[in-house]
Parts: C-alpha cells; sequence; structure tokens
C-alpha cells in the first residue's frame, strides 16, 4: 500500500535541528514515490516538485510560494503511469528549458502495459482474514488475465480452491470473470499505462511529451541515470543503468542491461556506440560522479545486497 509523502520544512535556527510537516492531501496520497527533482518549471524562481514512483504517473506539484498543488493533469501527464524507478533533470535538448528521463520496469517481460489495455492491481482481502489479497492483472491478446498462477493465488487464499478445481479452469477465467464469479469487490484499483523508460520532454508551453528511448534501453528495469560529459568532446552525455532482481521465481530476474550511453539527436536520444564496451551489471540501484581536487572524475556504481563499484574516465 502506498505510504504517506511527507514534505519536510526545515526551521533550524542557530545550534537547534527543527523539522515541520507541511500537511497536503495531494502529496500526502500522491503514490509510491520512488524519486524527485526539484526544478522550476515556470520560471517563478520557486522550484517546483517532480515525483516519479510504481503504479504512478510523472507528477507534477507546483509551488506557489511554498503551496504545492498537484499539476500532472495540466502538464498532459495524466496517463504517464508506470512502474517508474528512477528520474533525472536537465535541458538535454538545449532549448532552454528542463526535461526528464524517466527509468520504467522495460518491455523485456510477459507484462505488456498502453492506455487502453493496461497492466491493474486489484486490492482487496478476499477472505475476511484481516490481510491483503492483491491481484494483479495484464492483458494477452485483448483479454485481461490474472497474473498469480494457480497454485500462488490459492496459497494465499484457500477458499478458492473449491471454485478451481483445475488449473485448466483457473486458466482460461479472464478478470472480469474471477472477480465477478468470487464476488470480489476491490478496495482500491491501481493502473500502469507504460513500462518504457522515457524521455519526458519539455514543450515550453507548460506541458511535456512522453517519447519512449531506443529499444535495447527497454531490455531491463532502469535504475538510475547520470549525466555528464564522458567522452571528453565538450558535451554532456546520459548513462544509464539498472536491472532488477527480486522477482519472484515464474518472472525471474530482469538481468539484460549492462549500463548504456545516450546522446541527444534531433528530437529524441539515440544508443551511442561506446555503449558495447561498458560492463555495469548486476541488480544496480545508483549511479553517482565522484569530482576529485585533481580534477580526475569516477563513477561510483551502487549494487543491491553486492559490492559497489568504482570506475574513472
Amino acid at each position: 500500500m502506498p505510504p504517506r509523502s511527507t514534505l519536510l520544512i526545515n526551521e533550524s535556527t542557530g545550534t537547534t535541528v527543527k523539522f515541520s510537516v507541511n500537511r497536503s492531501y495531494d502529496l500526502e496520497q500522491v503514490g509510491m514515490v520512488t524519486d524527485a527533482e526539484w526544478v522550476d518549471l515556470d520560471g517563478d524562481t520557486w522550484p517546483d516538485l517532480v515525483l516519479t514512483g510504481e503504479w504512478m504517473p510523472v507528477s507534477i506539484f507546483k509551488n506557489n510560494r511554498g503551496v504545492l498543488k498537484n499539476q500532472t493533469a495540466e502538464a498532459g501527464l495524466q496517463n504517464s503511469n508506470g512502474w517508474w524507478f528512477s528520474l533525472e533533470a536537465g535541458d538535454f535538448d538545449n532549448d532552454g528549458d528542463i526535461d526528464f528521463l524517466a527509468g520504467n520496469l522495460g518491455e523485456n517481460t510477459q507484462f505488456r502495459a498502453s492506455v487502453t489495455e493496461p497492466m491493474r492491481y486489484y486490492i482487496q482481502d478476499i477472505d475476511n482474514n484481516g490481510r491483503i489479497d492483491p491481484i494483479l492483472t495484464y492483458y494477452i491478446d485483448g483479454v485481461s488475465y490474472p497474473w498469480p498462477t494457480r497454485d500462488e493465488l490459492m496459497a494465499q487464499v484457500s477458499s478458492l480452491k473449491k471454485q478451481y478445481v483445475s488449473y485448466d479452469s483457473y486458466a482460461k477465467t479472464n478478470t472480469d470473470q474471477f472477480l465477478k464469479i468470487n464476488n470480489i469487490e476491490p478496495r482500491f484499483t491501481l493502473e500502469i499505462y507504460t513500462l518504457a523508460s522515457s524521455f519526458i520532454e519539455n514543450n515550453g508551453d507548460g506541458t511535456f511529451s512522453v517519447k519512449s528511448l531506443p529499444k535495447p534501453i527497454q531490455d531491463s528495469a532502469i535504475q538510475d541515470f547520470v549525466y555528464s560529459d564522458f567522452d571528453g568532446d565538450g558535451n554532456a552525455e546520459v548513462l544509464t543503468a539498472g536491472n532488477l532482481f527480486p522477482f519472484r521465481v515464474s518472472q525471474g530476474a530482469l538481468d539484460a542491461s549492462f549500463g548504456a550511453f545516450l546522446k541527444f539527436n534531433k528530437n529524441n536520444f539515440g544508443l551511442m556506440p561506446q555503449s558495447d564496451k561498458l560492463w555495469l551489471d548486476g541488480d544496480i540501484k545508483s549511479l553517482h560522479i565522484l569530482k576529485h581536487k585533481s580534477g580526475k572524475k569516477q563513477l561510483l556504481v551502487s549494487r543491491n545486497n553486492d559490492r559497489p563499484g568504482l570506475f574513472t574516465y
């Protein structure tokens, strides 16, 4: 379930450290936030808040002199719900305004999602035992089906065994039939409309356009981006990395990413040839550039349940 998101206001004075909580219903209920950027999008000198998260859109909160208001729909991002992990801000197309890169689950899984055929998460307590029994669904050939296997679901809700005495009967039941037959009324429903890691382009009029990054980037989840001049040509490039290991056995680990360099060209990003020389493998969670007084730069790579990596460039 989405936790409450909180904005802390620094009211420290002298040696006294104090934070107060800025209460905002829109912000508290925004969803399962995974990354955030403070950027002045409208030039009023007040930094606006941009958020990404799982099962939520790329969300924009306008900062009106300290009061945050959700402007996601006004920015044209109301249908950008994704399985978002990461967010990076920058003027990537050099047109004078701030754009974003957003890392998503990718398109190399059995899942598919679109506005007309979304992934859905139905959240409810099916057997009234005080535990949530969530049902993940997605479309196959135009029909929505539950993702859990019969064994997985029956282990969670044993009462359903009487309804589905065979694997065949369960496999042939689509989502609508499953909910109706078992009298399931979800308390909440979450949706995903895109799984592609994307370039969120600032249109310059307060709205944004979502463009998928090159196909090889979609081979795995993108957990982070860094923006720097890696090849010494005076122009910054984008380095992506990711993967995601903690899926159930039926899905398997997403481990197809070894990192990639992206360079903006014309209207979107393209893959740089240097990408085949990278070997950023593992369940990477974060990238960070270390700058030394000597002028040397190093890339710090953190991995889940593994040692970090350090690369000089």
